[in-house]
């Protein structure tokens, strides 16, 4: 009878063990932006995300195909709760001299204070000492489509149309 506590202790070690120290997962919504923008054009997209671990000093790192086009707010967290929703609202602005096609990217959850088991590790400068950023699974892909103003009456009611039957977003906005 031993021999089964024995066993079932040491499977009880296993799989809390690997629990306890593997990476956060991130669940976004919605999964991916997907849209297009106007030269000139600022789009707004209300996202959120919920983690399954807790983890702290957190940023959203814009991977730098995407760092002329977008800003985040906010972007810090002190604390990310495991499954508490989490709200960011993610402006995409498209200046006018930007070229016609397609820009894609991702965001990601990264903390220099926390370790993963499936994590990649960045470089980073933080307050003048290097150090190792973890980047956690699951990035929101962010995927536009560059185009012209000129055909902007044409297809701005199509936009928003798809835009908030969908439910991606709240807003539209033309600068």
């Amino acid at each position: 009878m031993s021999i089964k506590f024995i066993a079932l202790g040491i499977v009880a070690v296993v799989v809390f063990g690997i629990s306890a120290f593997s990476s956060p997962t991130i669940d976004w919504h919605p999964e991916k932006i997907e849209t297009q923008i106007f030269r000139g054009g600022l789009r707004l997209f209300d996202i959120s995300f919920t983690s399954t671990k807790d983890i702290k000093d957190a940023e959203i790192r814009i991977v730098p195909e995407l760092e002329p086009f977008i800003t985040i707010t906010p972007d810090t967290f002190g604390l990310i709760k495991a499954g508490e929703p989490q709200h960011i609202t993610v402006n995409v602005f498209v200046p006018p001299e930007t070229p016609l096609g397609n820009i894609d990217g991702v965001i990601q959850i990264t903390s220099t204070k926390e370790k993963g088991t499936f994590d990649k590790f960045i470089d980073k400068t933080l307050k003048g000492k290097p150090t190792k950023e973890t980047i956690f699974a699951k990035p929101l892909p962010i995927e536009f489509e560059v185009i012209n103003s000129e055909n902007a009456l044409d297809l701005l009611e199509e936009i928003i149309i798809d835009e908030f039957e969908s439910g991606r977003v709240d807003r539209v906005v033309m600068v």
